[in-house]
């Protein structure tokens, strides 16, 4: 039996026998050899040469009007006349210019079909945005029965019934809570702690939050019901989008208690904190601190910075328990620095939760003998914290219901205190320049951040301190004489000025007096001189008078 082998060939597009392959590989007889894996040479180029790529298909005008004006080939035999090379000359002109006009219209359709496209998207958005604040994609509340509730241990229903009934007895038969928080502290996880059931899906990353969404699980005739919000962080600051969802989604329900989730196992606060806290107190009002919650999660941390070991016993996770005393410490000191934080965010000194408490949301965590989940200092957080919650809303004189986009804003300033901010932004400039600039620089002789400067060093600064000042007097010295010599220079160029106007005023006024003579001469000489009056003459002086002869004129005829 003879030995098969597939040999690759490059694909063959025409054939002269026009036999179509089925597949790439060709079946080929060859004897048996040692190595039948061994790589097969590529084809020669000469059995299998390159073939031109097909034209690209014309379009459907383009080719119909092909079909329509193409002329049949003339015979081989007759040549074309000059008449004729000329007509086929014009037609090929005529059909480039057809060919150009239609790729003008063809781009100039494509170019609107793409505007129109730009404009269907952009009424899209707008719609999807008067969607989103005209509905608010608030999602329906999820009403069951707390079927959950006989499945938790015997203690905790115990515990959970007992709540229940004493809200009952103030005549309350729902108790609603809003938990709220920054992203990936644990909101979710608690909800599904309180309801001992995963009803909340929690995603390892929120990088897109989710919606706020109200559960509700009814035992004993009571109903127990959290809103979901999603996280209030996005990228650097506050979420507006998830402020309005929650706004929304509380707009006229009655809320008894606020749960502010923060995680223990955080050792600081920071800004996103604070633009949190900052955001709450605008949103829902000053006053709802007071029916406010601080739940902190992750509660049996490993990485808690306590004190564990010899006093306590191992817990569930093969870690030493920790001392109750120190872990009370820590979660008191872990509160305080959250209230302030909020007095920071909300500029009110008095503000703080009303109270606080401590949750572990991990299946792993340490059980008691009755099978509970408990905290390192031995306390069962499921059945405290919704007593904690029971308190809130029954120390309140009723439920807040909060109106959707009613902002609580801080008080506006009077007119009075607006205008005193140009004289203070004054007055502290003055203050820099004339007292605090003198004592910065003193200060700088003395040392810098690092250490303190030696005697010599301090007198050698305090002398290049002096220098530099001597420096800065002696040019604004320098500077207020240079003005006052360009003032006096354009005062005398002034007054040099004006006067060689005055003098040719005046030489103008001699020049009208002596013109004024000539013609009154002129007119004497010209007219008979029985008519005209003697000229009266100059008035001589003394020394005129004494140097020159008299000289007497003969009577004229008139005198006569």
């Amino acid at each position: 039996m003879s030995n098969t082998h597939l040999e690759p060939v490059s694909p063959l597009h025409a054939c002269s026998d026009e036999k179509e392959l089925v597949g790439n590989f060709i079946l080929k007889s060859r004897s048996p050899e040692p190595f039948p894996l061994r790589p097969f040479a590529s084809p020669s180029p000469a059995l299998f040469p390159a073939l031109p790529s097909p034209p690209p298909p014309a379009s459907p005008l383009r080719r119909q009007r092909h079909m329509t004006t193409m002329a049949p080939p003339a015979p081989a035999a007759e040549l074309p006349s000059k008449a004729d090379a000329q007509q086929q000359q014009q037609q090929a002109d005529d059909d480039d210019d057809l060919e150009e006009e239609e790729d003008e219209i063809l781009a100039e359709e494509d170019d609107d079909e793409i505007d129109e496209e730009e404009e269907d998207d952009e009424d899209d958005l707008e719609d999807d945005l008067e969607d989103d604040d005209d509905e608010g994609d608030v999602q329906p509340a999820d009403v069951r029965p707390w079927t959950s509730l006989k499945s938790m241990p015997v203690a905790t229903q115990t515990a959970l019934v007992g709540t229940l009934k004493r809200l009952q007895a103030q005549k309350r038969t729902e108790l609603t809570a809003l938990i709220v928080g920054k992203n990936g502290v644990g909101k979710s996880s608690v909800v599904n702690t309180i309801f001992g059931d995963r009803i909340v899906n929690t995603p390892v990353s929120t990088i897109e939050p989710d919606a706020t969404r109200q559960y509700s699980r009814v035992a004993s005739d009571f109903t127990l019901s959290i809103i979901n919000s999603p996280g209030l962080l996005q990228g650097d600051g506050v979420s507006d989008r998830a402020m309005t969802e929650i706004s929304k989604c509380a707009n006229g329900k009655p809320i008894d208690v606020v749960l502010y989730v923060e995680r223990l196992d955080t050792y600081r606060t920071d800004d996103n904190d604070r633009a949190v806290l900052c955001a709450l107190n605008e949103t829902f009002g000053p006053s709802v601190w007071a029916r406010t919650l601080c739940v902190l999660t992750h509660g049996a941390a490993s990485s808690l910075p306590i004190s564990d070991g010899s006093e306590g016993a191992a817990n569930g996770n093969g870690s030493a328990a920790a001392d109750g005393a120190a872990y009370a410490r820590y979660v008191s000191s872990k509160v305080a620095q959250v209230e302030a934080c909020l007095r920071k965010a909300t500029g009110n000194a008095s503000a703080s939760f009303a109270t606080s408490a401590v949750v572990e949301c991990s299946a792993r965590c340490r059980k008691n003998a009755n099978n509970e989940g408990v905290l390192p200092d031995g306390t069962a957080f499921l059945p405290r914290i919704v007593d904690l919650m029971a308190d809130v809303a029954l120390k309140g004189k009723g439920p807040m219901v909060h109106a959707h986009g009613a902002r609580r804003r801080g008080k506006k300033g009077k007119l009075w205190q607006k205008l005193l901010i140009p004289f203070i932004c004054y007055g502290q400039y003055w203050l820099f320049k004339l007292y605090s600039k003198h004592l910065f620089e003193a200060d700088s002789c003395k040392g810098d951040r690092y250490t303190l400067f030696s005697s010599t060093d301090q007198e050698k600064k305090s002398s290049e301190r002096d220098d530099k000042e001597a420096r800065e007097r002696v040019s604004a010295r320098a500077r207020e004489d240079d003005e006052r010599a360009r003032r006096a220079l354009e005062a005398k160029s002034s007054d040099s000025a004006s006067a060689p106007s005055a003098n040719a005023m005046e030489a103008l006024a001699a020049k009208k007096k002596k013109a004024l003579e000539e013609s009154a001469n002129n007119a004497s000489t010209s007219s008979p001189p029985a008519s005209t009056p003697a000229p009266e003459q100059p008035a001589a002086t003394s020394t005129t008078l004494a140097s020159a002869p008299v000289a007497t004129s003969p009577p004229t005829a008139a005198a006569k």
